[in-house]
């Protein structure tokens, strides 16, 4: 073989190399971000309910029948919301199930028991009603499971050698 052909073989064998493996990079950025996405909305509806204690008890006194509709019909949905991002966490990202899956337990028992208890309690009437802090006291071993669900999102999501995860 002519040495001369040597750098245009090694250069021809990089391009080769670079174009296969652009791809698989490609999809895995793809696949990260969209990982990213669900993740977020995931950890969003775990926010979203505990903050139903305080709408129900901060509900308009006029209507309350549309309040009452109203506001269960935004609960269901958070709590569909919660179901799908248990099944796609299962699916997709396997190592944060558990946490999630005790994260949703946690909030429906103690967000959910404090949504129970704002529903026997009058509607706020007034400026000083809206201010509730044993709710924001009761809620606080839910907000712990933001920093753990954090960490372990930033585990599956952070870049890895291996495109295919």
């Amino acid at each position: 073989m002519n040495p001369a052909y040597v750098p245009a073989l090694i250069a021809g064998a990089v391009a080769v190399v670079v174009a296969l493996l652009s791809p698989a990079f490609t999809a895995a950025a793809e696949r990260r971000l969209r990982k990213r996405e669900v993740l977020a909305k995931a950890v969003g509806a775990l926010a979203a309910y505990r903050e139903y204690p305080y709408v129900i008890r901060r509900r308009g006194e006029n209507d309350q029948a549309a309040e009452r509709r109203r506001i269960s019909t935004e609960i269901m949905q958070v709590q569909r919301e919660l179901t799908e991002a248990s099944i796609w966490i299962g699916a997709e990202a396997p190592s944060l199930y558990d946490e999630y899956v005790v994260a949703v337990e946690d909030h429906r028992r103690i967000a959910g028991g404090l949504m129970n208890e704002a529903w026997r309690t009058p509607a706020s009437t007034d400026d000083a009603g809206m201010n509730v802090a044993d709710f924001h006291e009761k809620l606080a071993p839910l907000r712990a499971h933001d920093a753990v669900l954090a960490e372990l999102i930033r585990n599956e999501v952070s870049f890895s050698w291996n495109p295919f995860r």
